[in-house]
């Protein structure tokens, strides 16, 4: 088994649209930091303190079940096109569920190069409800006395109010003004020794915001000539905020005014170095960052890029841990149980002696303990030896001298938890 420690924490997630520029502002994160810095003094130290602990207790581990999250669709609408159907919020619930179990069909664009960095959240979001609820109330980002939108979760302010923020996943749909915000996310709290809701603004805010024309699979929209397709991956990315995965360019303060900023860095040693978001783009050739003999591109299928969502396909060995460890030690309560997955592997064997009087040998030439399920089956189908016997650094060995001399199918049956 093979642990990858690492540190990781995000502030905010702001997918923006320029009111007055002919391209996308990707993040307000510097601005957002700034912000709560100057209303709560001390807010960076204490974005350090969570590094730290999430550095602690994040590791990988190649897993046989589902974290299940517990989860609540808020729709919050002005008219009947931002009702959202019920299909179309299953869909989107869908693809996150695909892209967080790595099953998404587009798995196979991975380049070969990060092939062996992706790796399986082994996440699954229950959808226990969807609310609607009429407004006539506006919901905006307020880019000057840097305010969010966050009166969408309050049903006293025209929103509505989250179920329990410690038990589920909230997802607020609602149409954020002039296109400026398509999703944010309130990050995990979890450093020691600070005072409660400290992370958000007020408790009851946690959760995530999706701008409802972004929240679709096969819809686009088009801003300023600039034309974004949707593929569901809106609400995957700020999901990973949710669960503490930062911008894979870091954040640098450089990359807010478009210039690469290679100092900056998302704190994973799995994802390349990179100095600016891809800003919606699939180039394939995009390296912002040289990195001498190792140097790799950039990686723009990571979710926690902003590329081209045709062009995303993967969470990195260390991001997967990350979101574990969060789940483990700040967001635990809105996990149900665990479901086993099963998982099929190709295991050579060997049968011996064959012809044999006594002595049944099977060796998988693994080194796997587990137990095996064995069953001797005759030419008519009888049933003749049904056991379960131990296996041993992949090795089992069944008494068969019962039998009669006669020609019979050995049968091996055996469920196998593996850990990397």
């Amino acid at each position: 088994m093979k642990n990858f420690l690492t540190t990781l924490f995000s502030v905010i997630s702001l997918i923006a649209v320029g009111q007055n520029s002919s391209e996308f502002l990707h993040c307000g994160y510097d601005w957002v930091i700034n912000q709560h810095e100057k209303e709560n003094p001390g807010y960076k130290s204490y974005l350090e303190k969570s590094f730290q602990l999430l550095k602690n207790e994040a590791q990988f581990e190649k897993t046989d079940f589902n974290y299940n999250v517990q989860t609540v669709v808020h729709i919050v609408y002005q008219n009947d096109s931002q009702n959202l159907s019920d299909e179309r919020v299953q869909a989107v619930i869908n693809q996150l569920n695909r892209d967080f179990s790595r099953s998404n069909a587009d798995t196979t664009n991975i380049r070969p190069i990060f092939k062996n960095r992706a790796a399986d959240p082994a996440i699954h979001f229950e959808l226990q409800e969807i609310i609607r609820v009429a407004t006539d109330t506006v919901f905006e980002l307020d880019i000057f006395g840097g305010g969010l939108p966050d009166n969408v979760k309050s049903s006293a302010d025209g929103g509505s109010d989250a179920r329990n923020v410690d038990e589920f996943l909230n997802i607020w749909i609602c149409n954020i003004e002039d296109r400026i915000l398509l999703g944010y996310a309130y990050p995990p709290s979890c450093a020691p020794n600070w005072p409660e809701d400290s992370a958000v603004p007020e408790r009851r805010f946690d959760g995530v915001v999706v701008h409802y024309e972004a929240f679709d699979t096969t819809g686009s929209i088009s801003t300023q000539g600039t034309t974004v397709n949707f593929q569901g991956r809106v609400l995957t990315h700020e999901v990973g905020h949710y669960l503490g995965l930062r911008h894979t360019w870091g954040d640098g303060t450089l990359a807010i005014f478009g210039f690469p900023d290679c100092d900056a860095d998302d704190g994973l040693e799995d994802t390349p170095n990179q100095g600016l978001s891809s800003n919606f783009s699939c180039d394939f050739e995009l390296n912002t960052c040289t990195e001498g003999e190792t140097d790799l591109p950039d990686m723009i299928e990571n979710y926690m890029d902003y590329s081209a969502e045709r062009c995303q396909n993967m969470f990195t060995v260390q991001q997967v841990g990350i979101m574990r460890a969060t789940l483990s030690q700040c967001r635990n309560n809105i996990l149900t149980s665990s479901t086993e997955v099963v998982r099929t592997e190709e295991i050579g064997f060997q049968l011996y002696p064959n012809p044999t009087s006594k002595w049944l040998n099977l060796d998988t030439q693994t080194d796997l303990n587990s137990h095996v399920h064995l069953r001797i089956i005759g030419l008519n189908g009888h049933i003749h030896i049904e056991q379960s016997i131990g296996m041993h650094s992949g090795q089992a060995r069944s008494d068969i001298s019962s039998l009669q001399p006669g020609l019979y199918f050995a049968e091996f049956k055996s469920q196998i938890s593996v850990r990397y």
